[in-house]
Protein backbone atom coordinates (compact mmCIF):
# COMPACT_ATOMS: atom_id res chain seq x y z
CA UNK A 1 0.00 0.00 0.00
CA UNK A 2 1.37 3.56 -1.00
CA UNK A 3 0.52 6.38 0.87
CA UNK A 4 1.19 9.86 -0.76
CA UNK A 5 0.63 13.34 1.28
CA UNK A 6 0.65 16.71 -0.16
CA UNK A 7 1.91 19.48 1.23
CA UNK A 8 2.38 23.57 0.86
CA UNK A 9 5.20 24.79 0.85
CA UNK A 10 6.64 28.57 0.75
CA UNK A 11 8.42 29.92 -2.43
CA UNK A 12 12.61 29.49 -2.05
CA UNK A 13 13.53 32.99 -1.05
CA UNK A 14 16.83 34.34 -2.92
CA UNK A 15 18.93 35.47 0.12
CA UNK A 16 20.25 33.64 3.23
CA UNK A 17 22.42 34.40 6.22
CA UNK A 18 23.85 31.21 8.80
CA UNK A 19 24.73 32.91 12.14
CA UNK A 20 27.86 31.15 14.15
CA UNK A 21 24.51 29.99 16.66
CA UNK A 22 23.67 27.85 13.83
CA UNK A 23 20.31 30.11 12.57
CA UNK A 24 19.77 29.32 9.05
CA UNK A 25 17.65 32.22 7.89
CA UNK A 26 16.34 32.46 4.11
CA UNK A 27 14.35 35.39 2.86
CA UNK A 28 15.34 39.07 1.59
CA UNK A 29 18.64 41.28 2.54
CA UNK A 30 17.18 44.73 3.21
CA UNK A 31 20.66 46.29 4.10
CA UNK A 32 23.88 46.03 5.27
CA UNK A 33 25.82 49.38 6.78
CA UNK A 34 27.87 50.40 9.61
CA UNK A 35 28.38 46.15 10.23
CA UNK A 36 24.76 45.84 10.84
CA UNK A 37 22.80 43.50 8.65
CA UNK A 38 18.65 44.36 8.41
CA UNK A 39 17.17 40.92 6.83
CA UNK A 40 13.70 40.15 6.27
CA UNK A 41 12.46 36.86 6.58
CA UNK A 42 9.99 34.92 4.76
CA UNK A 43 7.95 34.94 8.06
CA UNK A 44 7.33 38.81 7.53
CA UNK A 45 9.28 40.08 10.52
CA UNK A 46 12.77 41.91 9.94
CA UNK A 47 15.64 40.61 12.11
CA UNK A 48 18.61 42.88 12.55
CA UNK A 49 22.07 40.96 12.93
CA UNK A 50 25.91 42.10 13.67
CA UNK A 51 28.42 41.78 10.98
CA UNK A 52 30.72 39.39 13.98
CA UNK A 53 27.77 37.03 14.17
CA UNK A 54 27.33 36.06 10.80
CA UNK A 55 29.08 32.64 9.59
CA UNK A 56 28.04 32.72 6.19
CA UNK A 57 25.91 34.64 3.36
CA UNK A 58 24.45 33.95 0.53
CA UNK A 59 23.16 36.64 -2.22
CA UNK A 60 20.59 36.11 -5.38
CA UNK A 61 21.68 39.28 -7.27
CA UNK A 62 25.05 41.01 -7.43
CA UNK A 63 26.43 43.66 -4.51
CA UNK A 64 28.78 46.17 -3.94
CA UNK A 65 30.76 44.51 -0.78
CA UNK A 66 33.05 46.75 1.44
CA UNK A 67 35.49 44.84 3.87
CA UNK A 68 36.98 45.96 7.30
CA UNK A 69 40.36 46.17 5.72
CA UNK A 70 38.65 48.42 3.31
CA UNK A 71 39.12 46.46 0.56
CA UNK A 72 35.84 46.72 -2.05
CA UNK A 73 34.64 43.77 -4.80
CA UNK A 74 31.44 43.38 -6.49
CA UNK A 75 29.65 40.22 -7.11
CA UNK A 76 27.86 37.52 -5.73
CA UNK A 77 28.04 35.30 -2.50
CA UNK A 78 27.41 32.03 -2.06
CA UNK A 79 27.55 29.36 0.56
CA UNK A 80 29.44 26.20 -0.05
CA UNK A 81 28.33 22.55 1.42
CA UNK A 82 31.23 22.96 4.12
CA UNK A 83 30.16 26.38 5.64
CA UNK A 84 32.16 29.14 3.94
CA UNK A 85 31.31 32.14 1.83
CA UNK A 86 32.63 32.42 -1.44
CA UNK A 87 32.43 35.48 -3.42
CA UNK A 88 31.57 34.83 -6.97
CA UNK A 89 33.09 38.10 -9.33
CA UNK A 90 32.92 38.84 -13.56
CA UNK A 91 36.59 39.64 -12.45
CA UNK A 92 38.71 37.68 -10.52
CA UNK A 93 36.00 34.27 -10.13
CA UNK A 94 35.58 33.13 -6.84
CA UNK A 95 37.17 33.72 -3.91
CA UNK A 96 37.12 32.80 -0.49
CA UNK A 97 35.53 35.91 2.32
CA UNK A 98 34.89 36.06 5.70
CA UNK A 99 31.29 37.01 6.21
CA UNK A 100 32.51 38.92 9.79
CA UNK A 101 34.19 41.20 7.98
CA UNK A 102 31.97 42.52 6.10
CA UNK A 103 31.16 46.21 6.96
CA UNK A 104 28.98 47.14 3.97
CA UNK A 105 26.46 45.75 1.01
CA UNK A 106 24.96 47.73 -2.17
CA UNK A 107 22.68 46.03 -4.79
CA UNK A 108 23.88 46.77 -7.89
CA UNK A 109 21.05 47.04 -11.38
CA UNK A 110 23.41 46.53 -13.97
CA UNK A 111 22.04 46.26 -17.64
CA UNK A 112 21.34 42.64 -18.04
CA UNK A 113 22.99 42.96 -21.69
CA UNK A 114 26.57 43.14 -20.16
CA UNK A 115 25.65 39.96 -18.29
CA UNK A 116 25.20 37.97 -21.49
CA UNK A 117 21.48 38.37 -22.09
CA UNK A 118 21.04 40.06 -25.04
CA UNK A 119 17.15 38.61 -26.00
CA UNK A 120 15.97 39.38 -22.61
CA UNK A 121 12.26 40.68 -23.43
CA UNK A 122 11.55 44.06 -21.69
CA UNK A 123 9.16 43.60 -19.33
CA UNK A 124 5.43 44.44 -19.52
CA UNK A 125 4.52 47.88 -17.75
CA UNK A 126 3.25 47.86 -14.49
CA UNK A 127 0.89 50.31 -12.24
CA UNK A 128 3.51 52.37 -10.28
CA UNK A 129 6.24 51.81 -12.61
CA UNK A 130 8.67 54.72 -14.47
CA UNK A 131 8.40 54.68 -17.76
CA UNK A 132 10.42 56.40 -20.56
CA UNK A 133 7.92 56.44 -23.23
CA UNK A 134 6.52 60.21 -24.41
CA UNK A 135 3.66 61.31 -22.46
CA UNK A 136 0.47 61.05 -24.62
CA UNK A 137 -1.11 63.68 -26.02
CA UNK A 138 -4.28 62.53 -25.53
CA UNK A 139 -5.18 65.07 -22.85
CA UNK A 140 -5.18 68.08 -25.13
CA UNK A 141 -7.95 66.97 -26.72
CA UNK A 142 -10.95 67.78 -24.77
CA UNK A 143 -9.28 69.90 -22.65
CA UNK A 144 -7.62 72.73 -24.87
CA UNK A 145 -9.56 72.16 -28.03
CA UNK A 146 -12.33 69.62 -27.80
CA UNK A 147 -14.05 67.41 -25.75
CA UNK A 148 -13.98 63.94 -25.90
CA UNK A 149 -17.03 62.09 -27.44
CA UNK A 150 -20.02 61.59 -25.05
CA UNK A 151 -18.05 64.06 -22.30
CA UNK A 152 -20.54 67.32 -21.12
CA UNK A 153 -18.86 70.68 -20.19
CA UNK A 154 -21.07 73.44 -18.38
CA UNK A 155 -19.58 76.81 -18.63
CA UNK A 156 -20.69 80.72 -16.90
CA UNK A 157 -19.37 83.79 -17.59
CA UNK A 158 -19.91 86.98 -16.27
CA UNK A 159 -19.59 90.66 -18.40
CA UNK A 160 -19.82 93.73 -17.36
CA UNK A 161 -20.11 96.75 -19.67
CA UNK A 162 -20.74 100.81 -19.44
CA UNK A 163 -21.08 103.83 -21.83
CA UNK A 164 -21.25 107.24 -21.32
CA UNK A 165 -21.79 109.63 -23.78
CA UNK A 166 -22.77 113.38 -23.87
CA UNK A 167 -24.66 116.14 -25.89
CA UNK A 168 -23.76 119.58 -27.56
CA UNK A 169 -27.12 121.72 -26.26
CA UNK A 170 -27.70 123.23 -29.23
CA UNK A 171 -31.53 122.85 -29.75
CA UNK A 172 -33.44 123.42 -26.79
CA UNK A 173 -36.49 121.35 -26.09
CA UNK A 174 -38.75 119.76 -23.53
CA UNK A 175 -36.55 117.48 -22.28
CA UNK A 176 -33.44 118.32 -24.32
CA UNK A 177 -30.83 115.15 -23.01
CA UNK A 178 -27.39 116.22 -22.03
CA UNK A 179 -25.76 112.85 -20.79
CA UNK A 180 -26.71 109.57 -20.66
CA UNK A 181 -25.08 106.62 -18.85
CA UNK A 182 -25.45 102.47 -20.04
CA UNK A 183 -25.05 100.10 -17.79
CA UNK A 184 -25.43 96.06 -19.24
CA UNK A 185 -24.60 93.00 -17.11
CA UNK A 186 -24.49 89.74 -18.78
CA UNK A 187 -25.19 86.22 -17.20
CA UNK A 188 -23.85 83.72 -19.73
CA UNK A 189 -24.46 79.88 -19.63
CA UNK A 190 -23.18 77.30 -22.59
CA UNK A 191 -23.22 73.91 -22.82
CA UNK A 192 -20.62 72.33 -24.88
CA UNK A 193 -21.20 67.95 -25.51
CA UNK A 194 -18.02 66.53 -27.33
CA UNK A 195 -20.19 64.52 -30.36
CA UNK A 196 -17.29 62.58 -31.93
CA UNK A 197 -13.18 62.93 -31.67
CA UNK A 198 -13.60 65.92 -34.26
CA UNK A 199 -16.98 67.90 -33.90
CA UNK A 200 -18.04 69.30 -30.48
CA UNK A 201 -21.67 71.24 -30.40
CA UNK A 202 -21.96 73.89 -28.15
CA UNK A 203 -25.47 76.01 -27.23
CA UNK A 204 -24.88 79.48 -24.97
CA UNK A 205 -27.82 81.01 -23.51
CA UNK A 206 -27.46 84.58 -21.74
CA UNK A 207 -29.40 86.78 -19.56
CA UNK A 208 -28.63 90.61 -19.37
CA UNK A 209 -29.80 93.41 -17.18
CA UNK A 210 -29.34 96.77 -18.85
CA UNK A 211 -29.82 100.14 -17.48
CA UNK A 212 -30.12 103.30 -19.07
CA UNK A 213 -29.81 106.69 -17.52
CA UNK A 214 -30.63 110.15 -18.89
CA UNK A 215 -29.95 113.55 -17.51
CA UNK A 216 -31.90 116.70 -19.08
CA UNK A 217 -30.17 120.38 -19.31
CA UNK A 218 -32.59 121.02 -16.28
CA UNK A 219 -30.99 118.53 -14.06
CA UNK A 220 -33.79 116.28 -15.11
CA UNK A 221 -33.38 112.31 -14.19
CA UNK A 222 -35.39 109.13 -16.31
CA UNK A 223 -34.08 105.65 -16.02
CA UNK A 224 -34.84 102.57 -16.74
CA UNK A 225 -33.81 99.11 -16.33
CA UNK A 226 -34.90 95.15 -17.46
CA UNK A 227 -33.96 92.00 -17.06
CA UNK A 228 -34.41 90.27 -20.29
CA UNK A 229 -33.27 87.13 -22.61
CA UNK A 230 -30.44 87.70 -24.68
CA UNK A 231 -29.50 86.44 -28.40
CA UNK A 232 -29.23 82.42 -27.74
CA UNK A 233 -26.73 81.26 -30.36
CA UNK A 234 -25.49 77.54 -31.02
CA UNK A 235 -22.39 76.19 -33.15
CA UNK A 236 -20.25 73.49 -34.08
CA UNK A 237 -16.30 72.89 -34.14
CA UNK A 238 -14.55 70.44 -36.28
CA UNK A 239 -10.98 69.98 -35.57
CA UNK A 240 -9.81 70.02 -39.20
CA UNK A 241 -5.58 69.50 -37.71
CA UNK A 242 -4.54 67.73 -34.91
CA UNK A 243 -2.40 69.05 -32.49
CA UNK A 244 1.28 67.81 -32.17
CA UNK A 245 3.91 68.97 -30.04
CA UNK A 246 5.58 71.38 -32.48
CA UNK A 247 1.83 73.18 -33.47
CA UNK A 248 -1.41 73.97 -32.10
CA UNK A 249 -4.98 72.60 -33.83
CA UNK A 250 -6.34 74.37 -35.92
CA UNK A 251 -10.50 74.14 -36.18
CA UNK A 252 -12.92 75.51 -37.62
CA UNK A 253 -16.23 76.81 -36.31
CA UNK A 254 -20.32 77.70 -37.77
CA UNK A 255 -22.10 79.57 -35.53
CA UNK A 256 -26.21 80.22 -35.56
CA UNK A 257 -27.56 83.01 -33.29
CA UNK A 258 -31.30 83.42 -32.85
CA UNK A 259 -32.86 86.85 -32.52
CA UNK A 260 -34.58 86.25 -29.14
CA UNK A 261 -33.19 89.56 -27.33
CA UNK A 262 -34.76 92.67 -27.28
CA UNK A 263 -33.77 95.35 -29.88
CA UNK A 264 -32.24 98.39 -28.06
Amino acid sequence: MLFFSLAATDPVQADAIYTKSGDILSGQLISFQDGLCLFKTRYGVPVSVQAHDLAGLSTDERHRITFANGDIASGRLLHTPDGSTVLESGSFGRAEVASDSITAMTRLFDDKKRDGAENVKAAEPRIGDDSSQQAPLDFLAGSTVLLAPGKLELEWALQYKQARTSHSLMNVGYFQMSAQNSTQLEWATTLRAGLNHDVEAWLSLPLTHTGIEQVSTNEYVRSTSQWALGDISAGLQYQWLRETAQWPAVSLTMTLSAPTGKKR
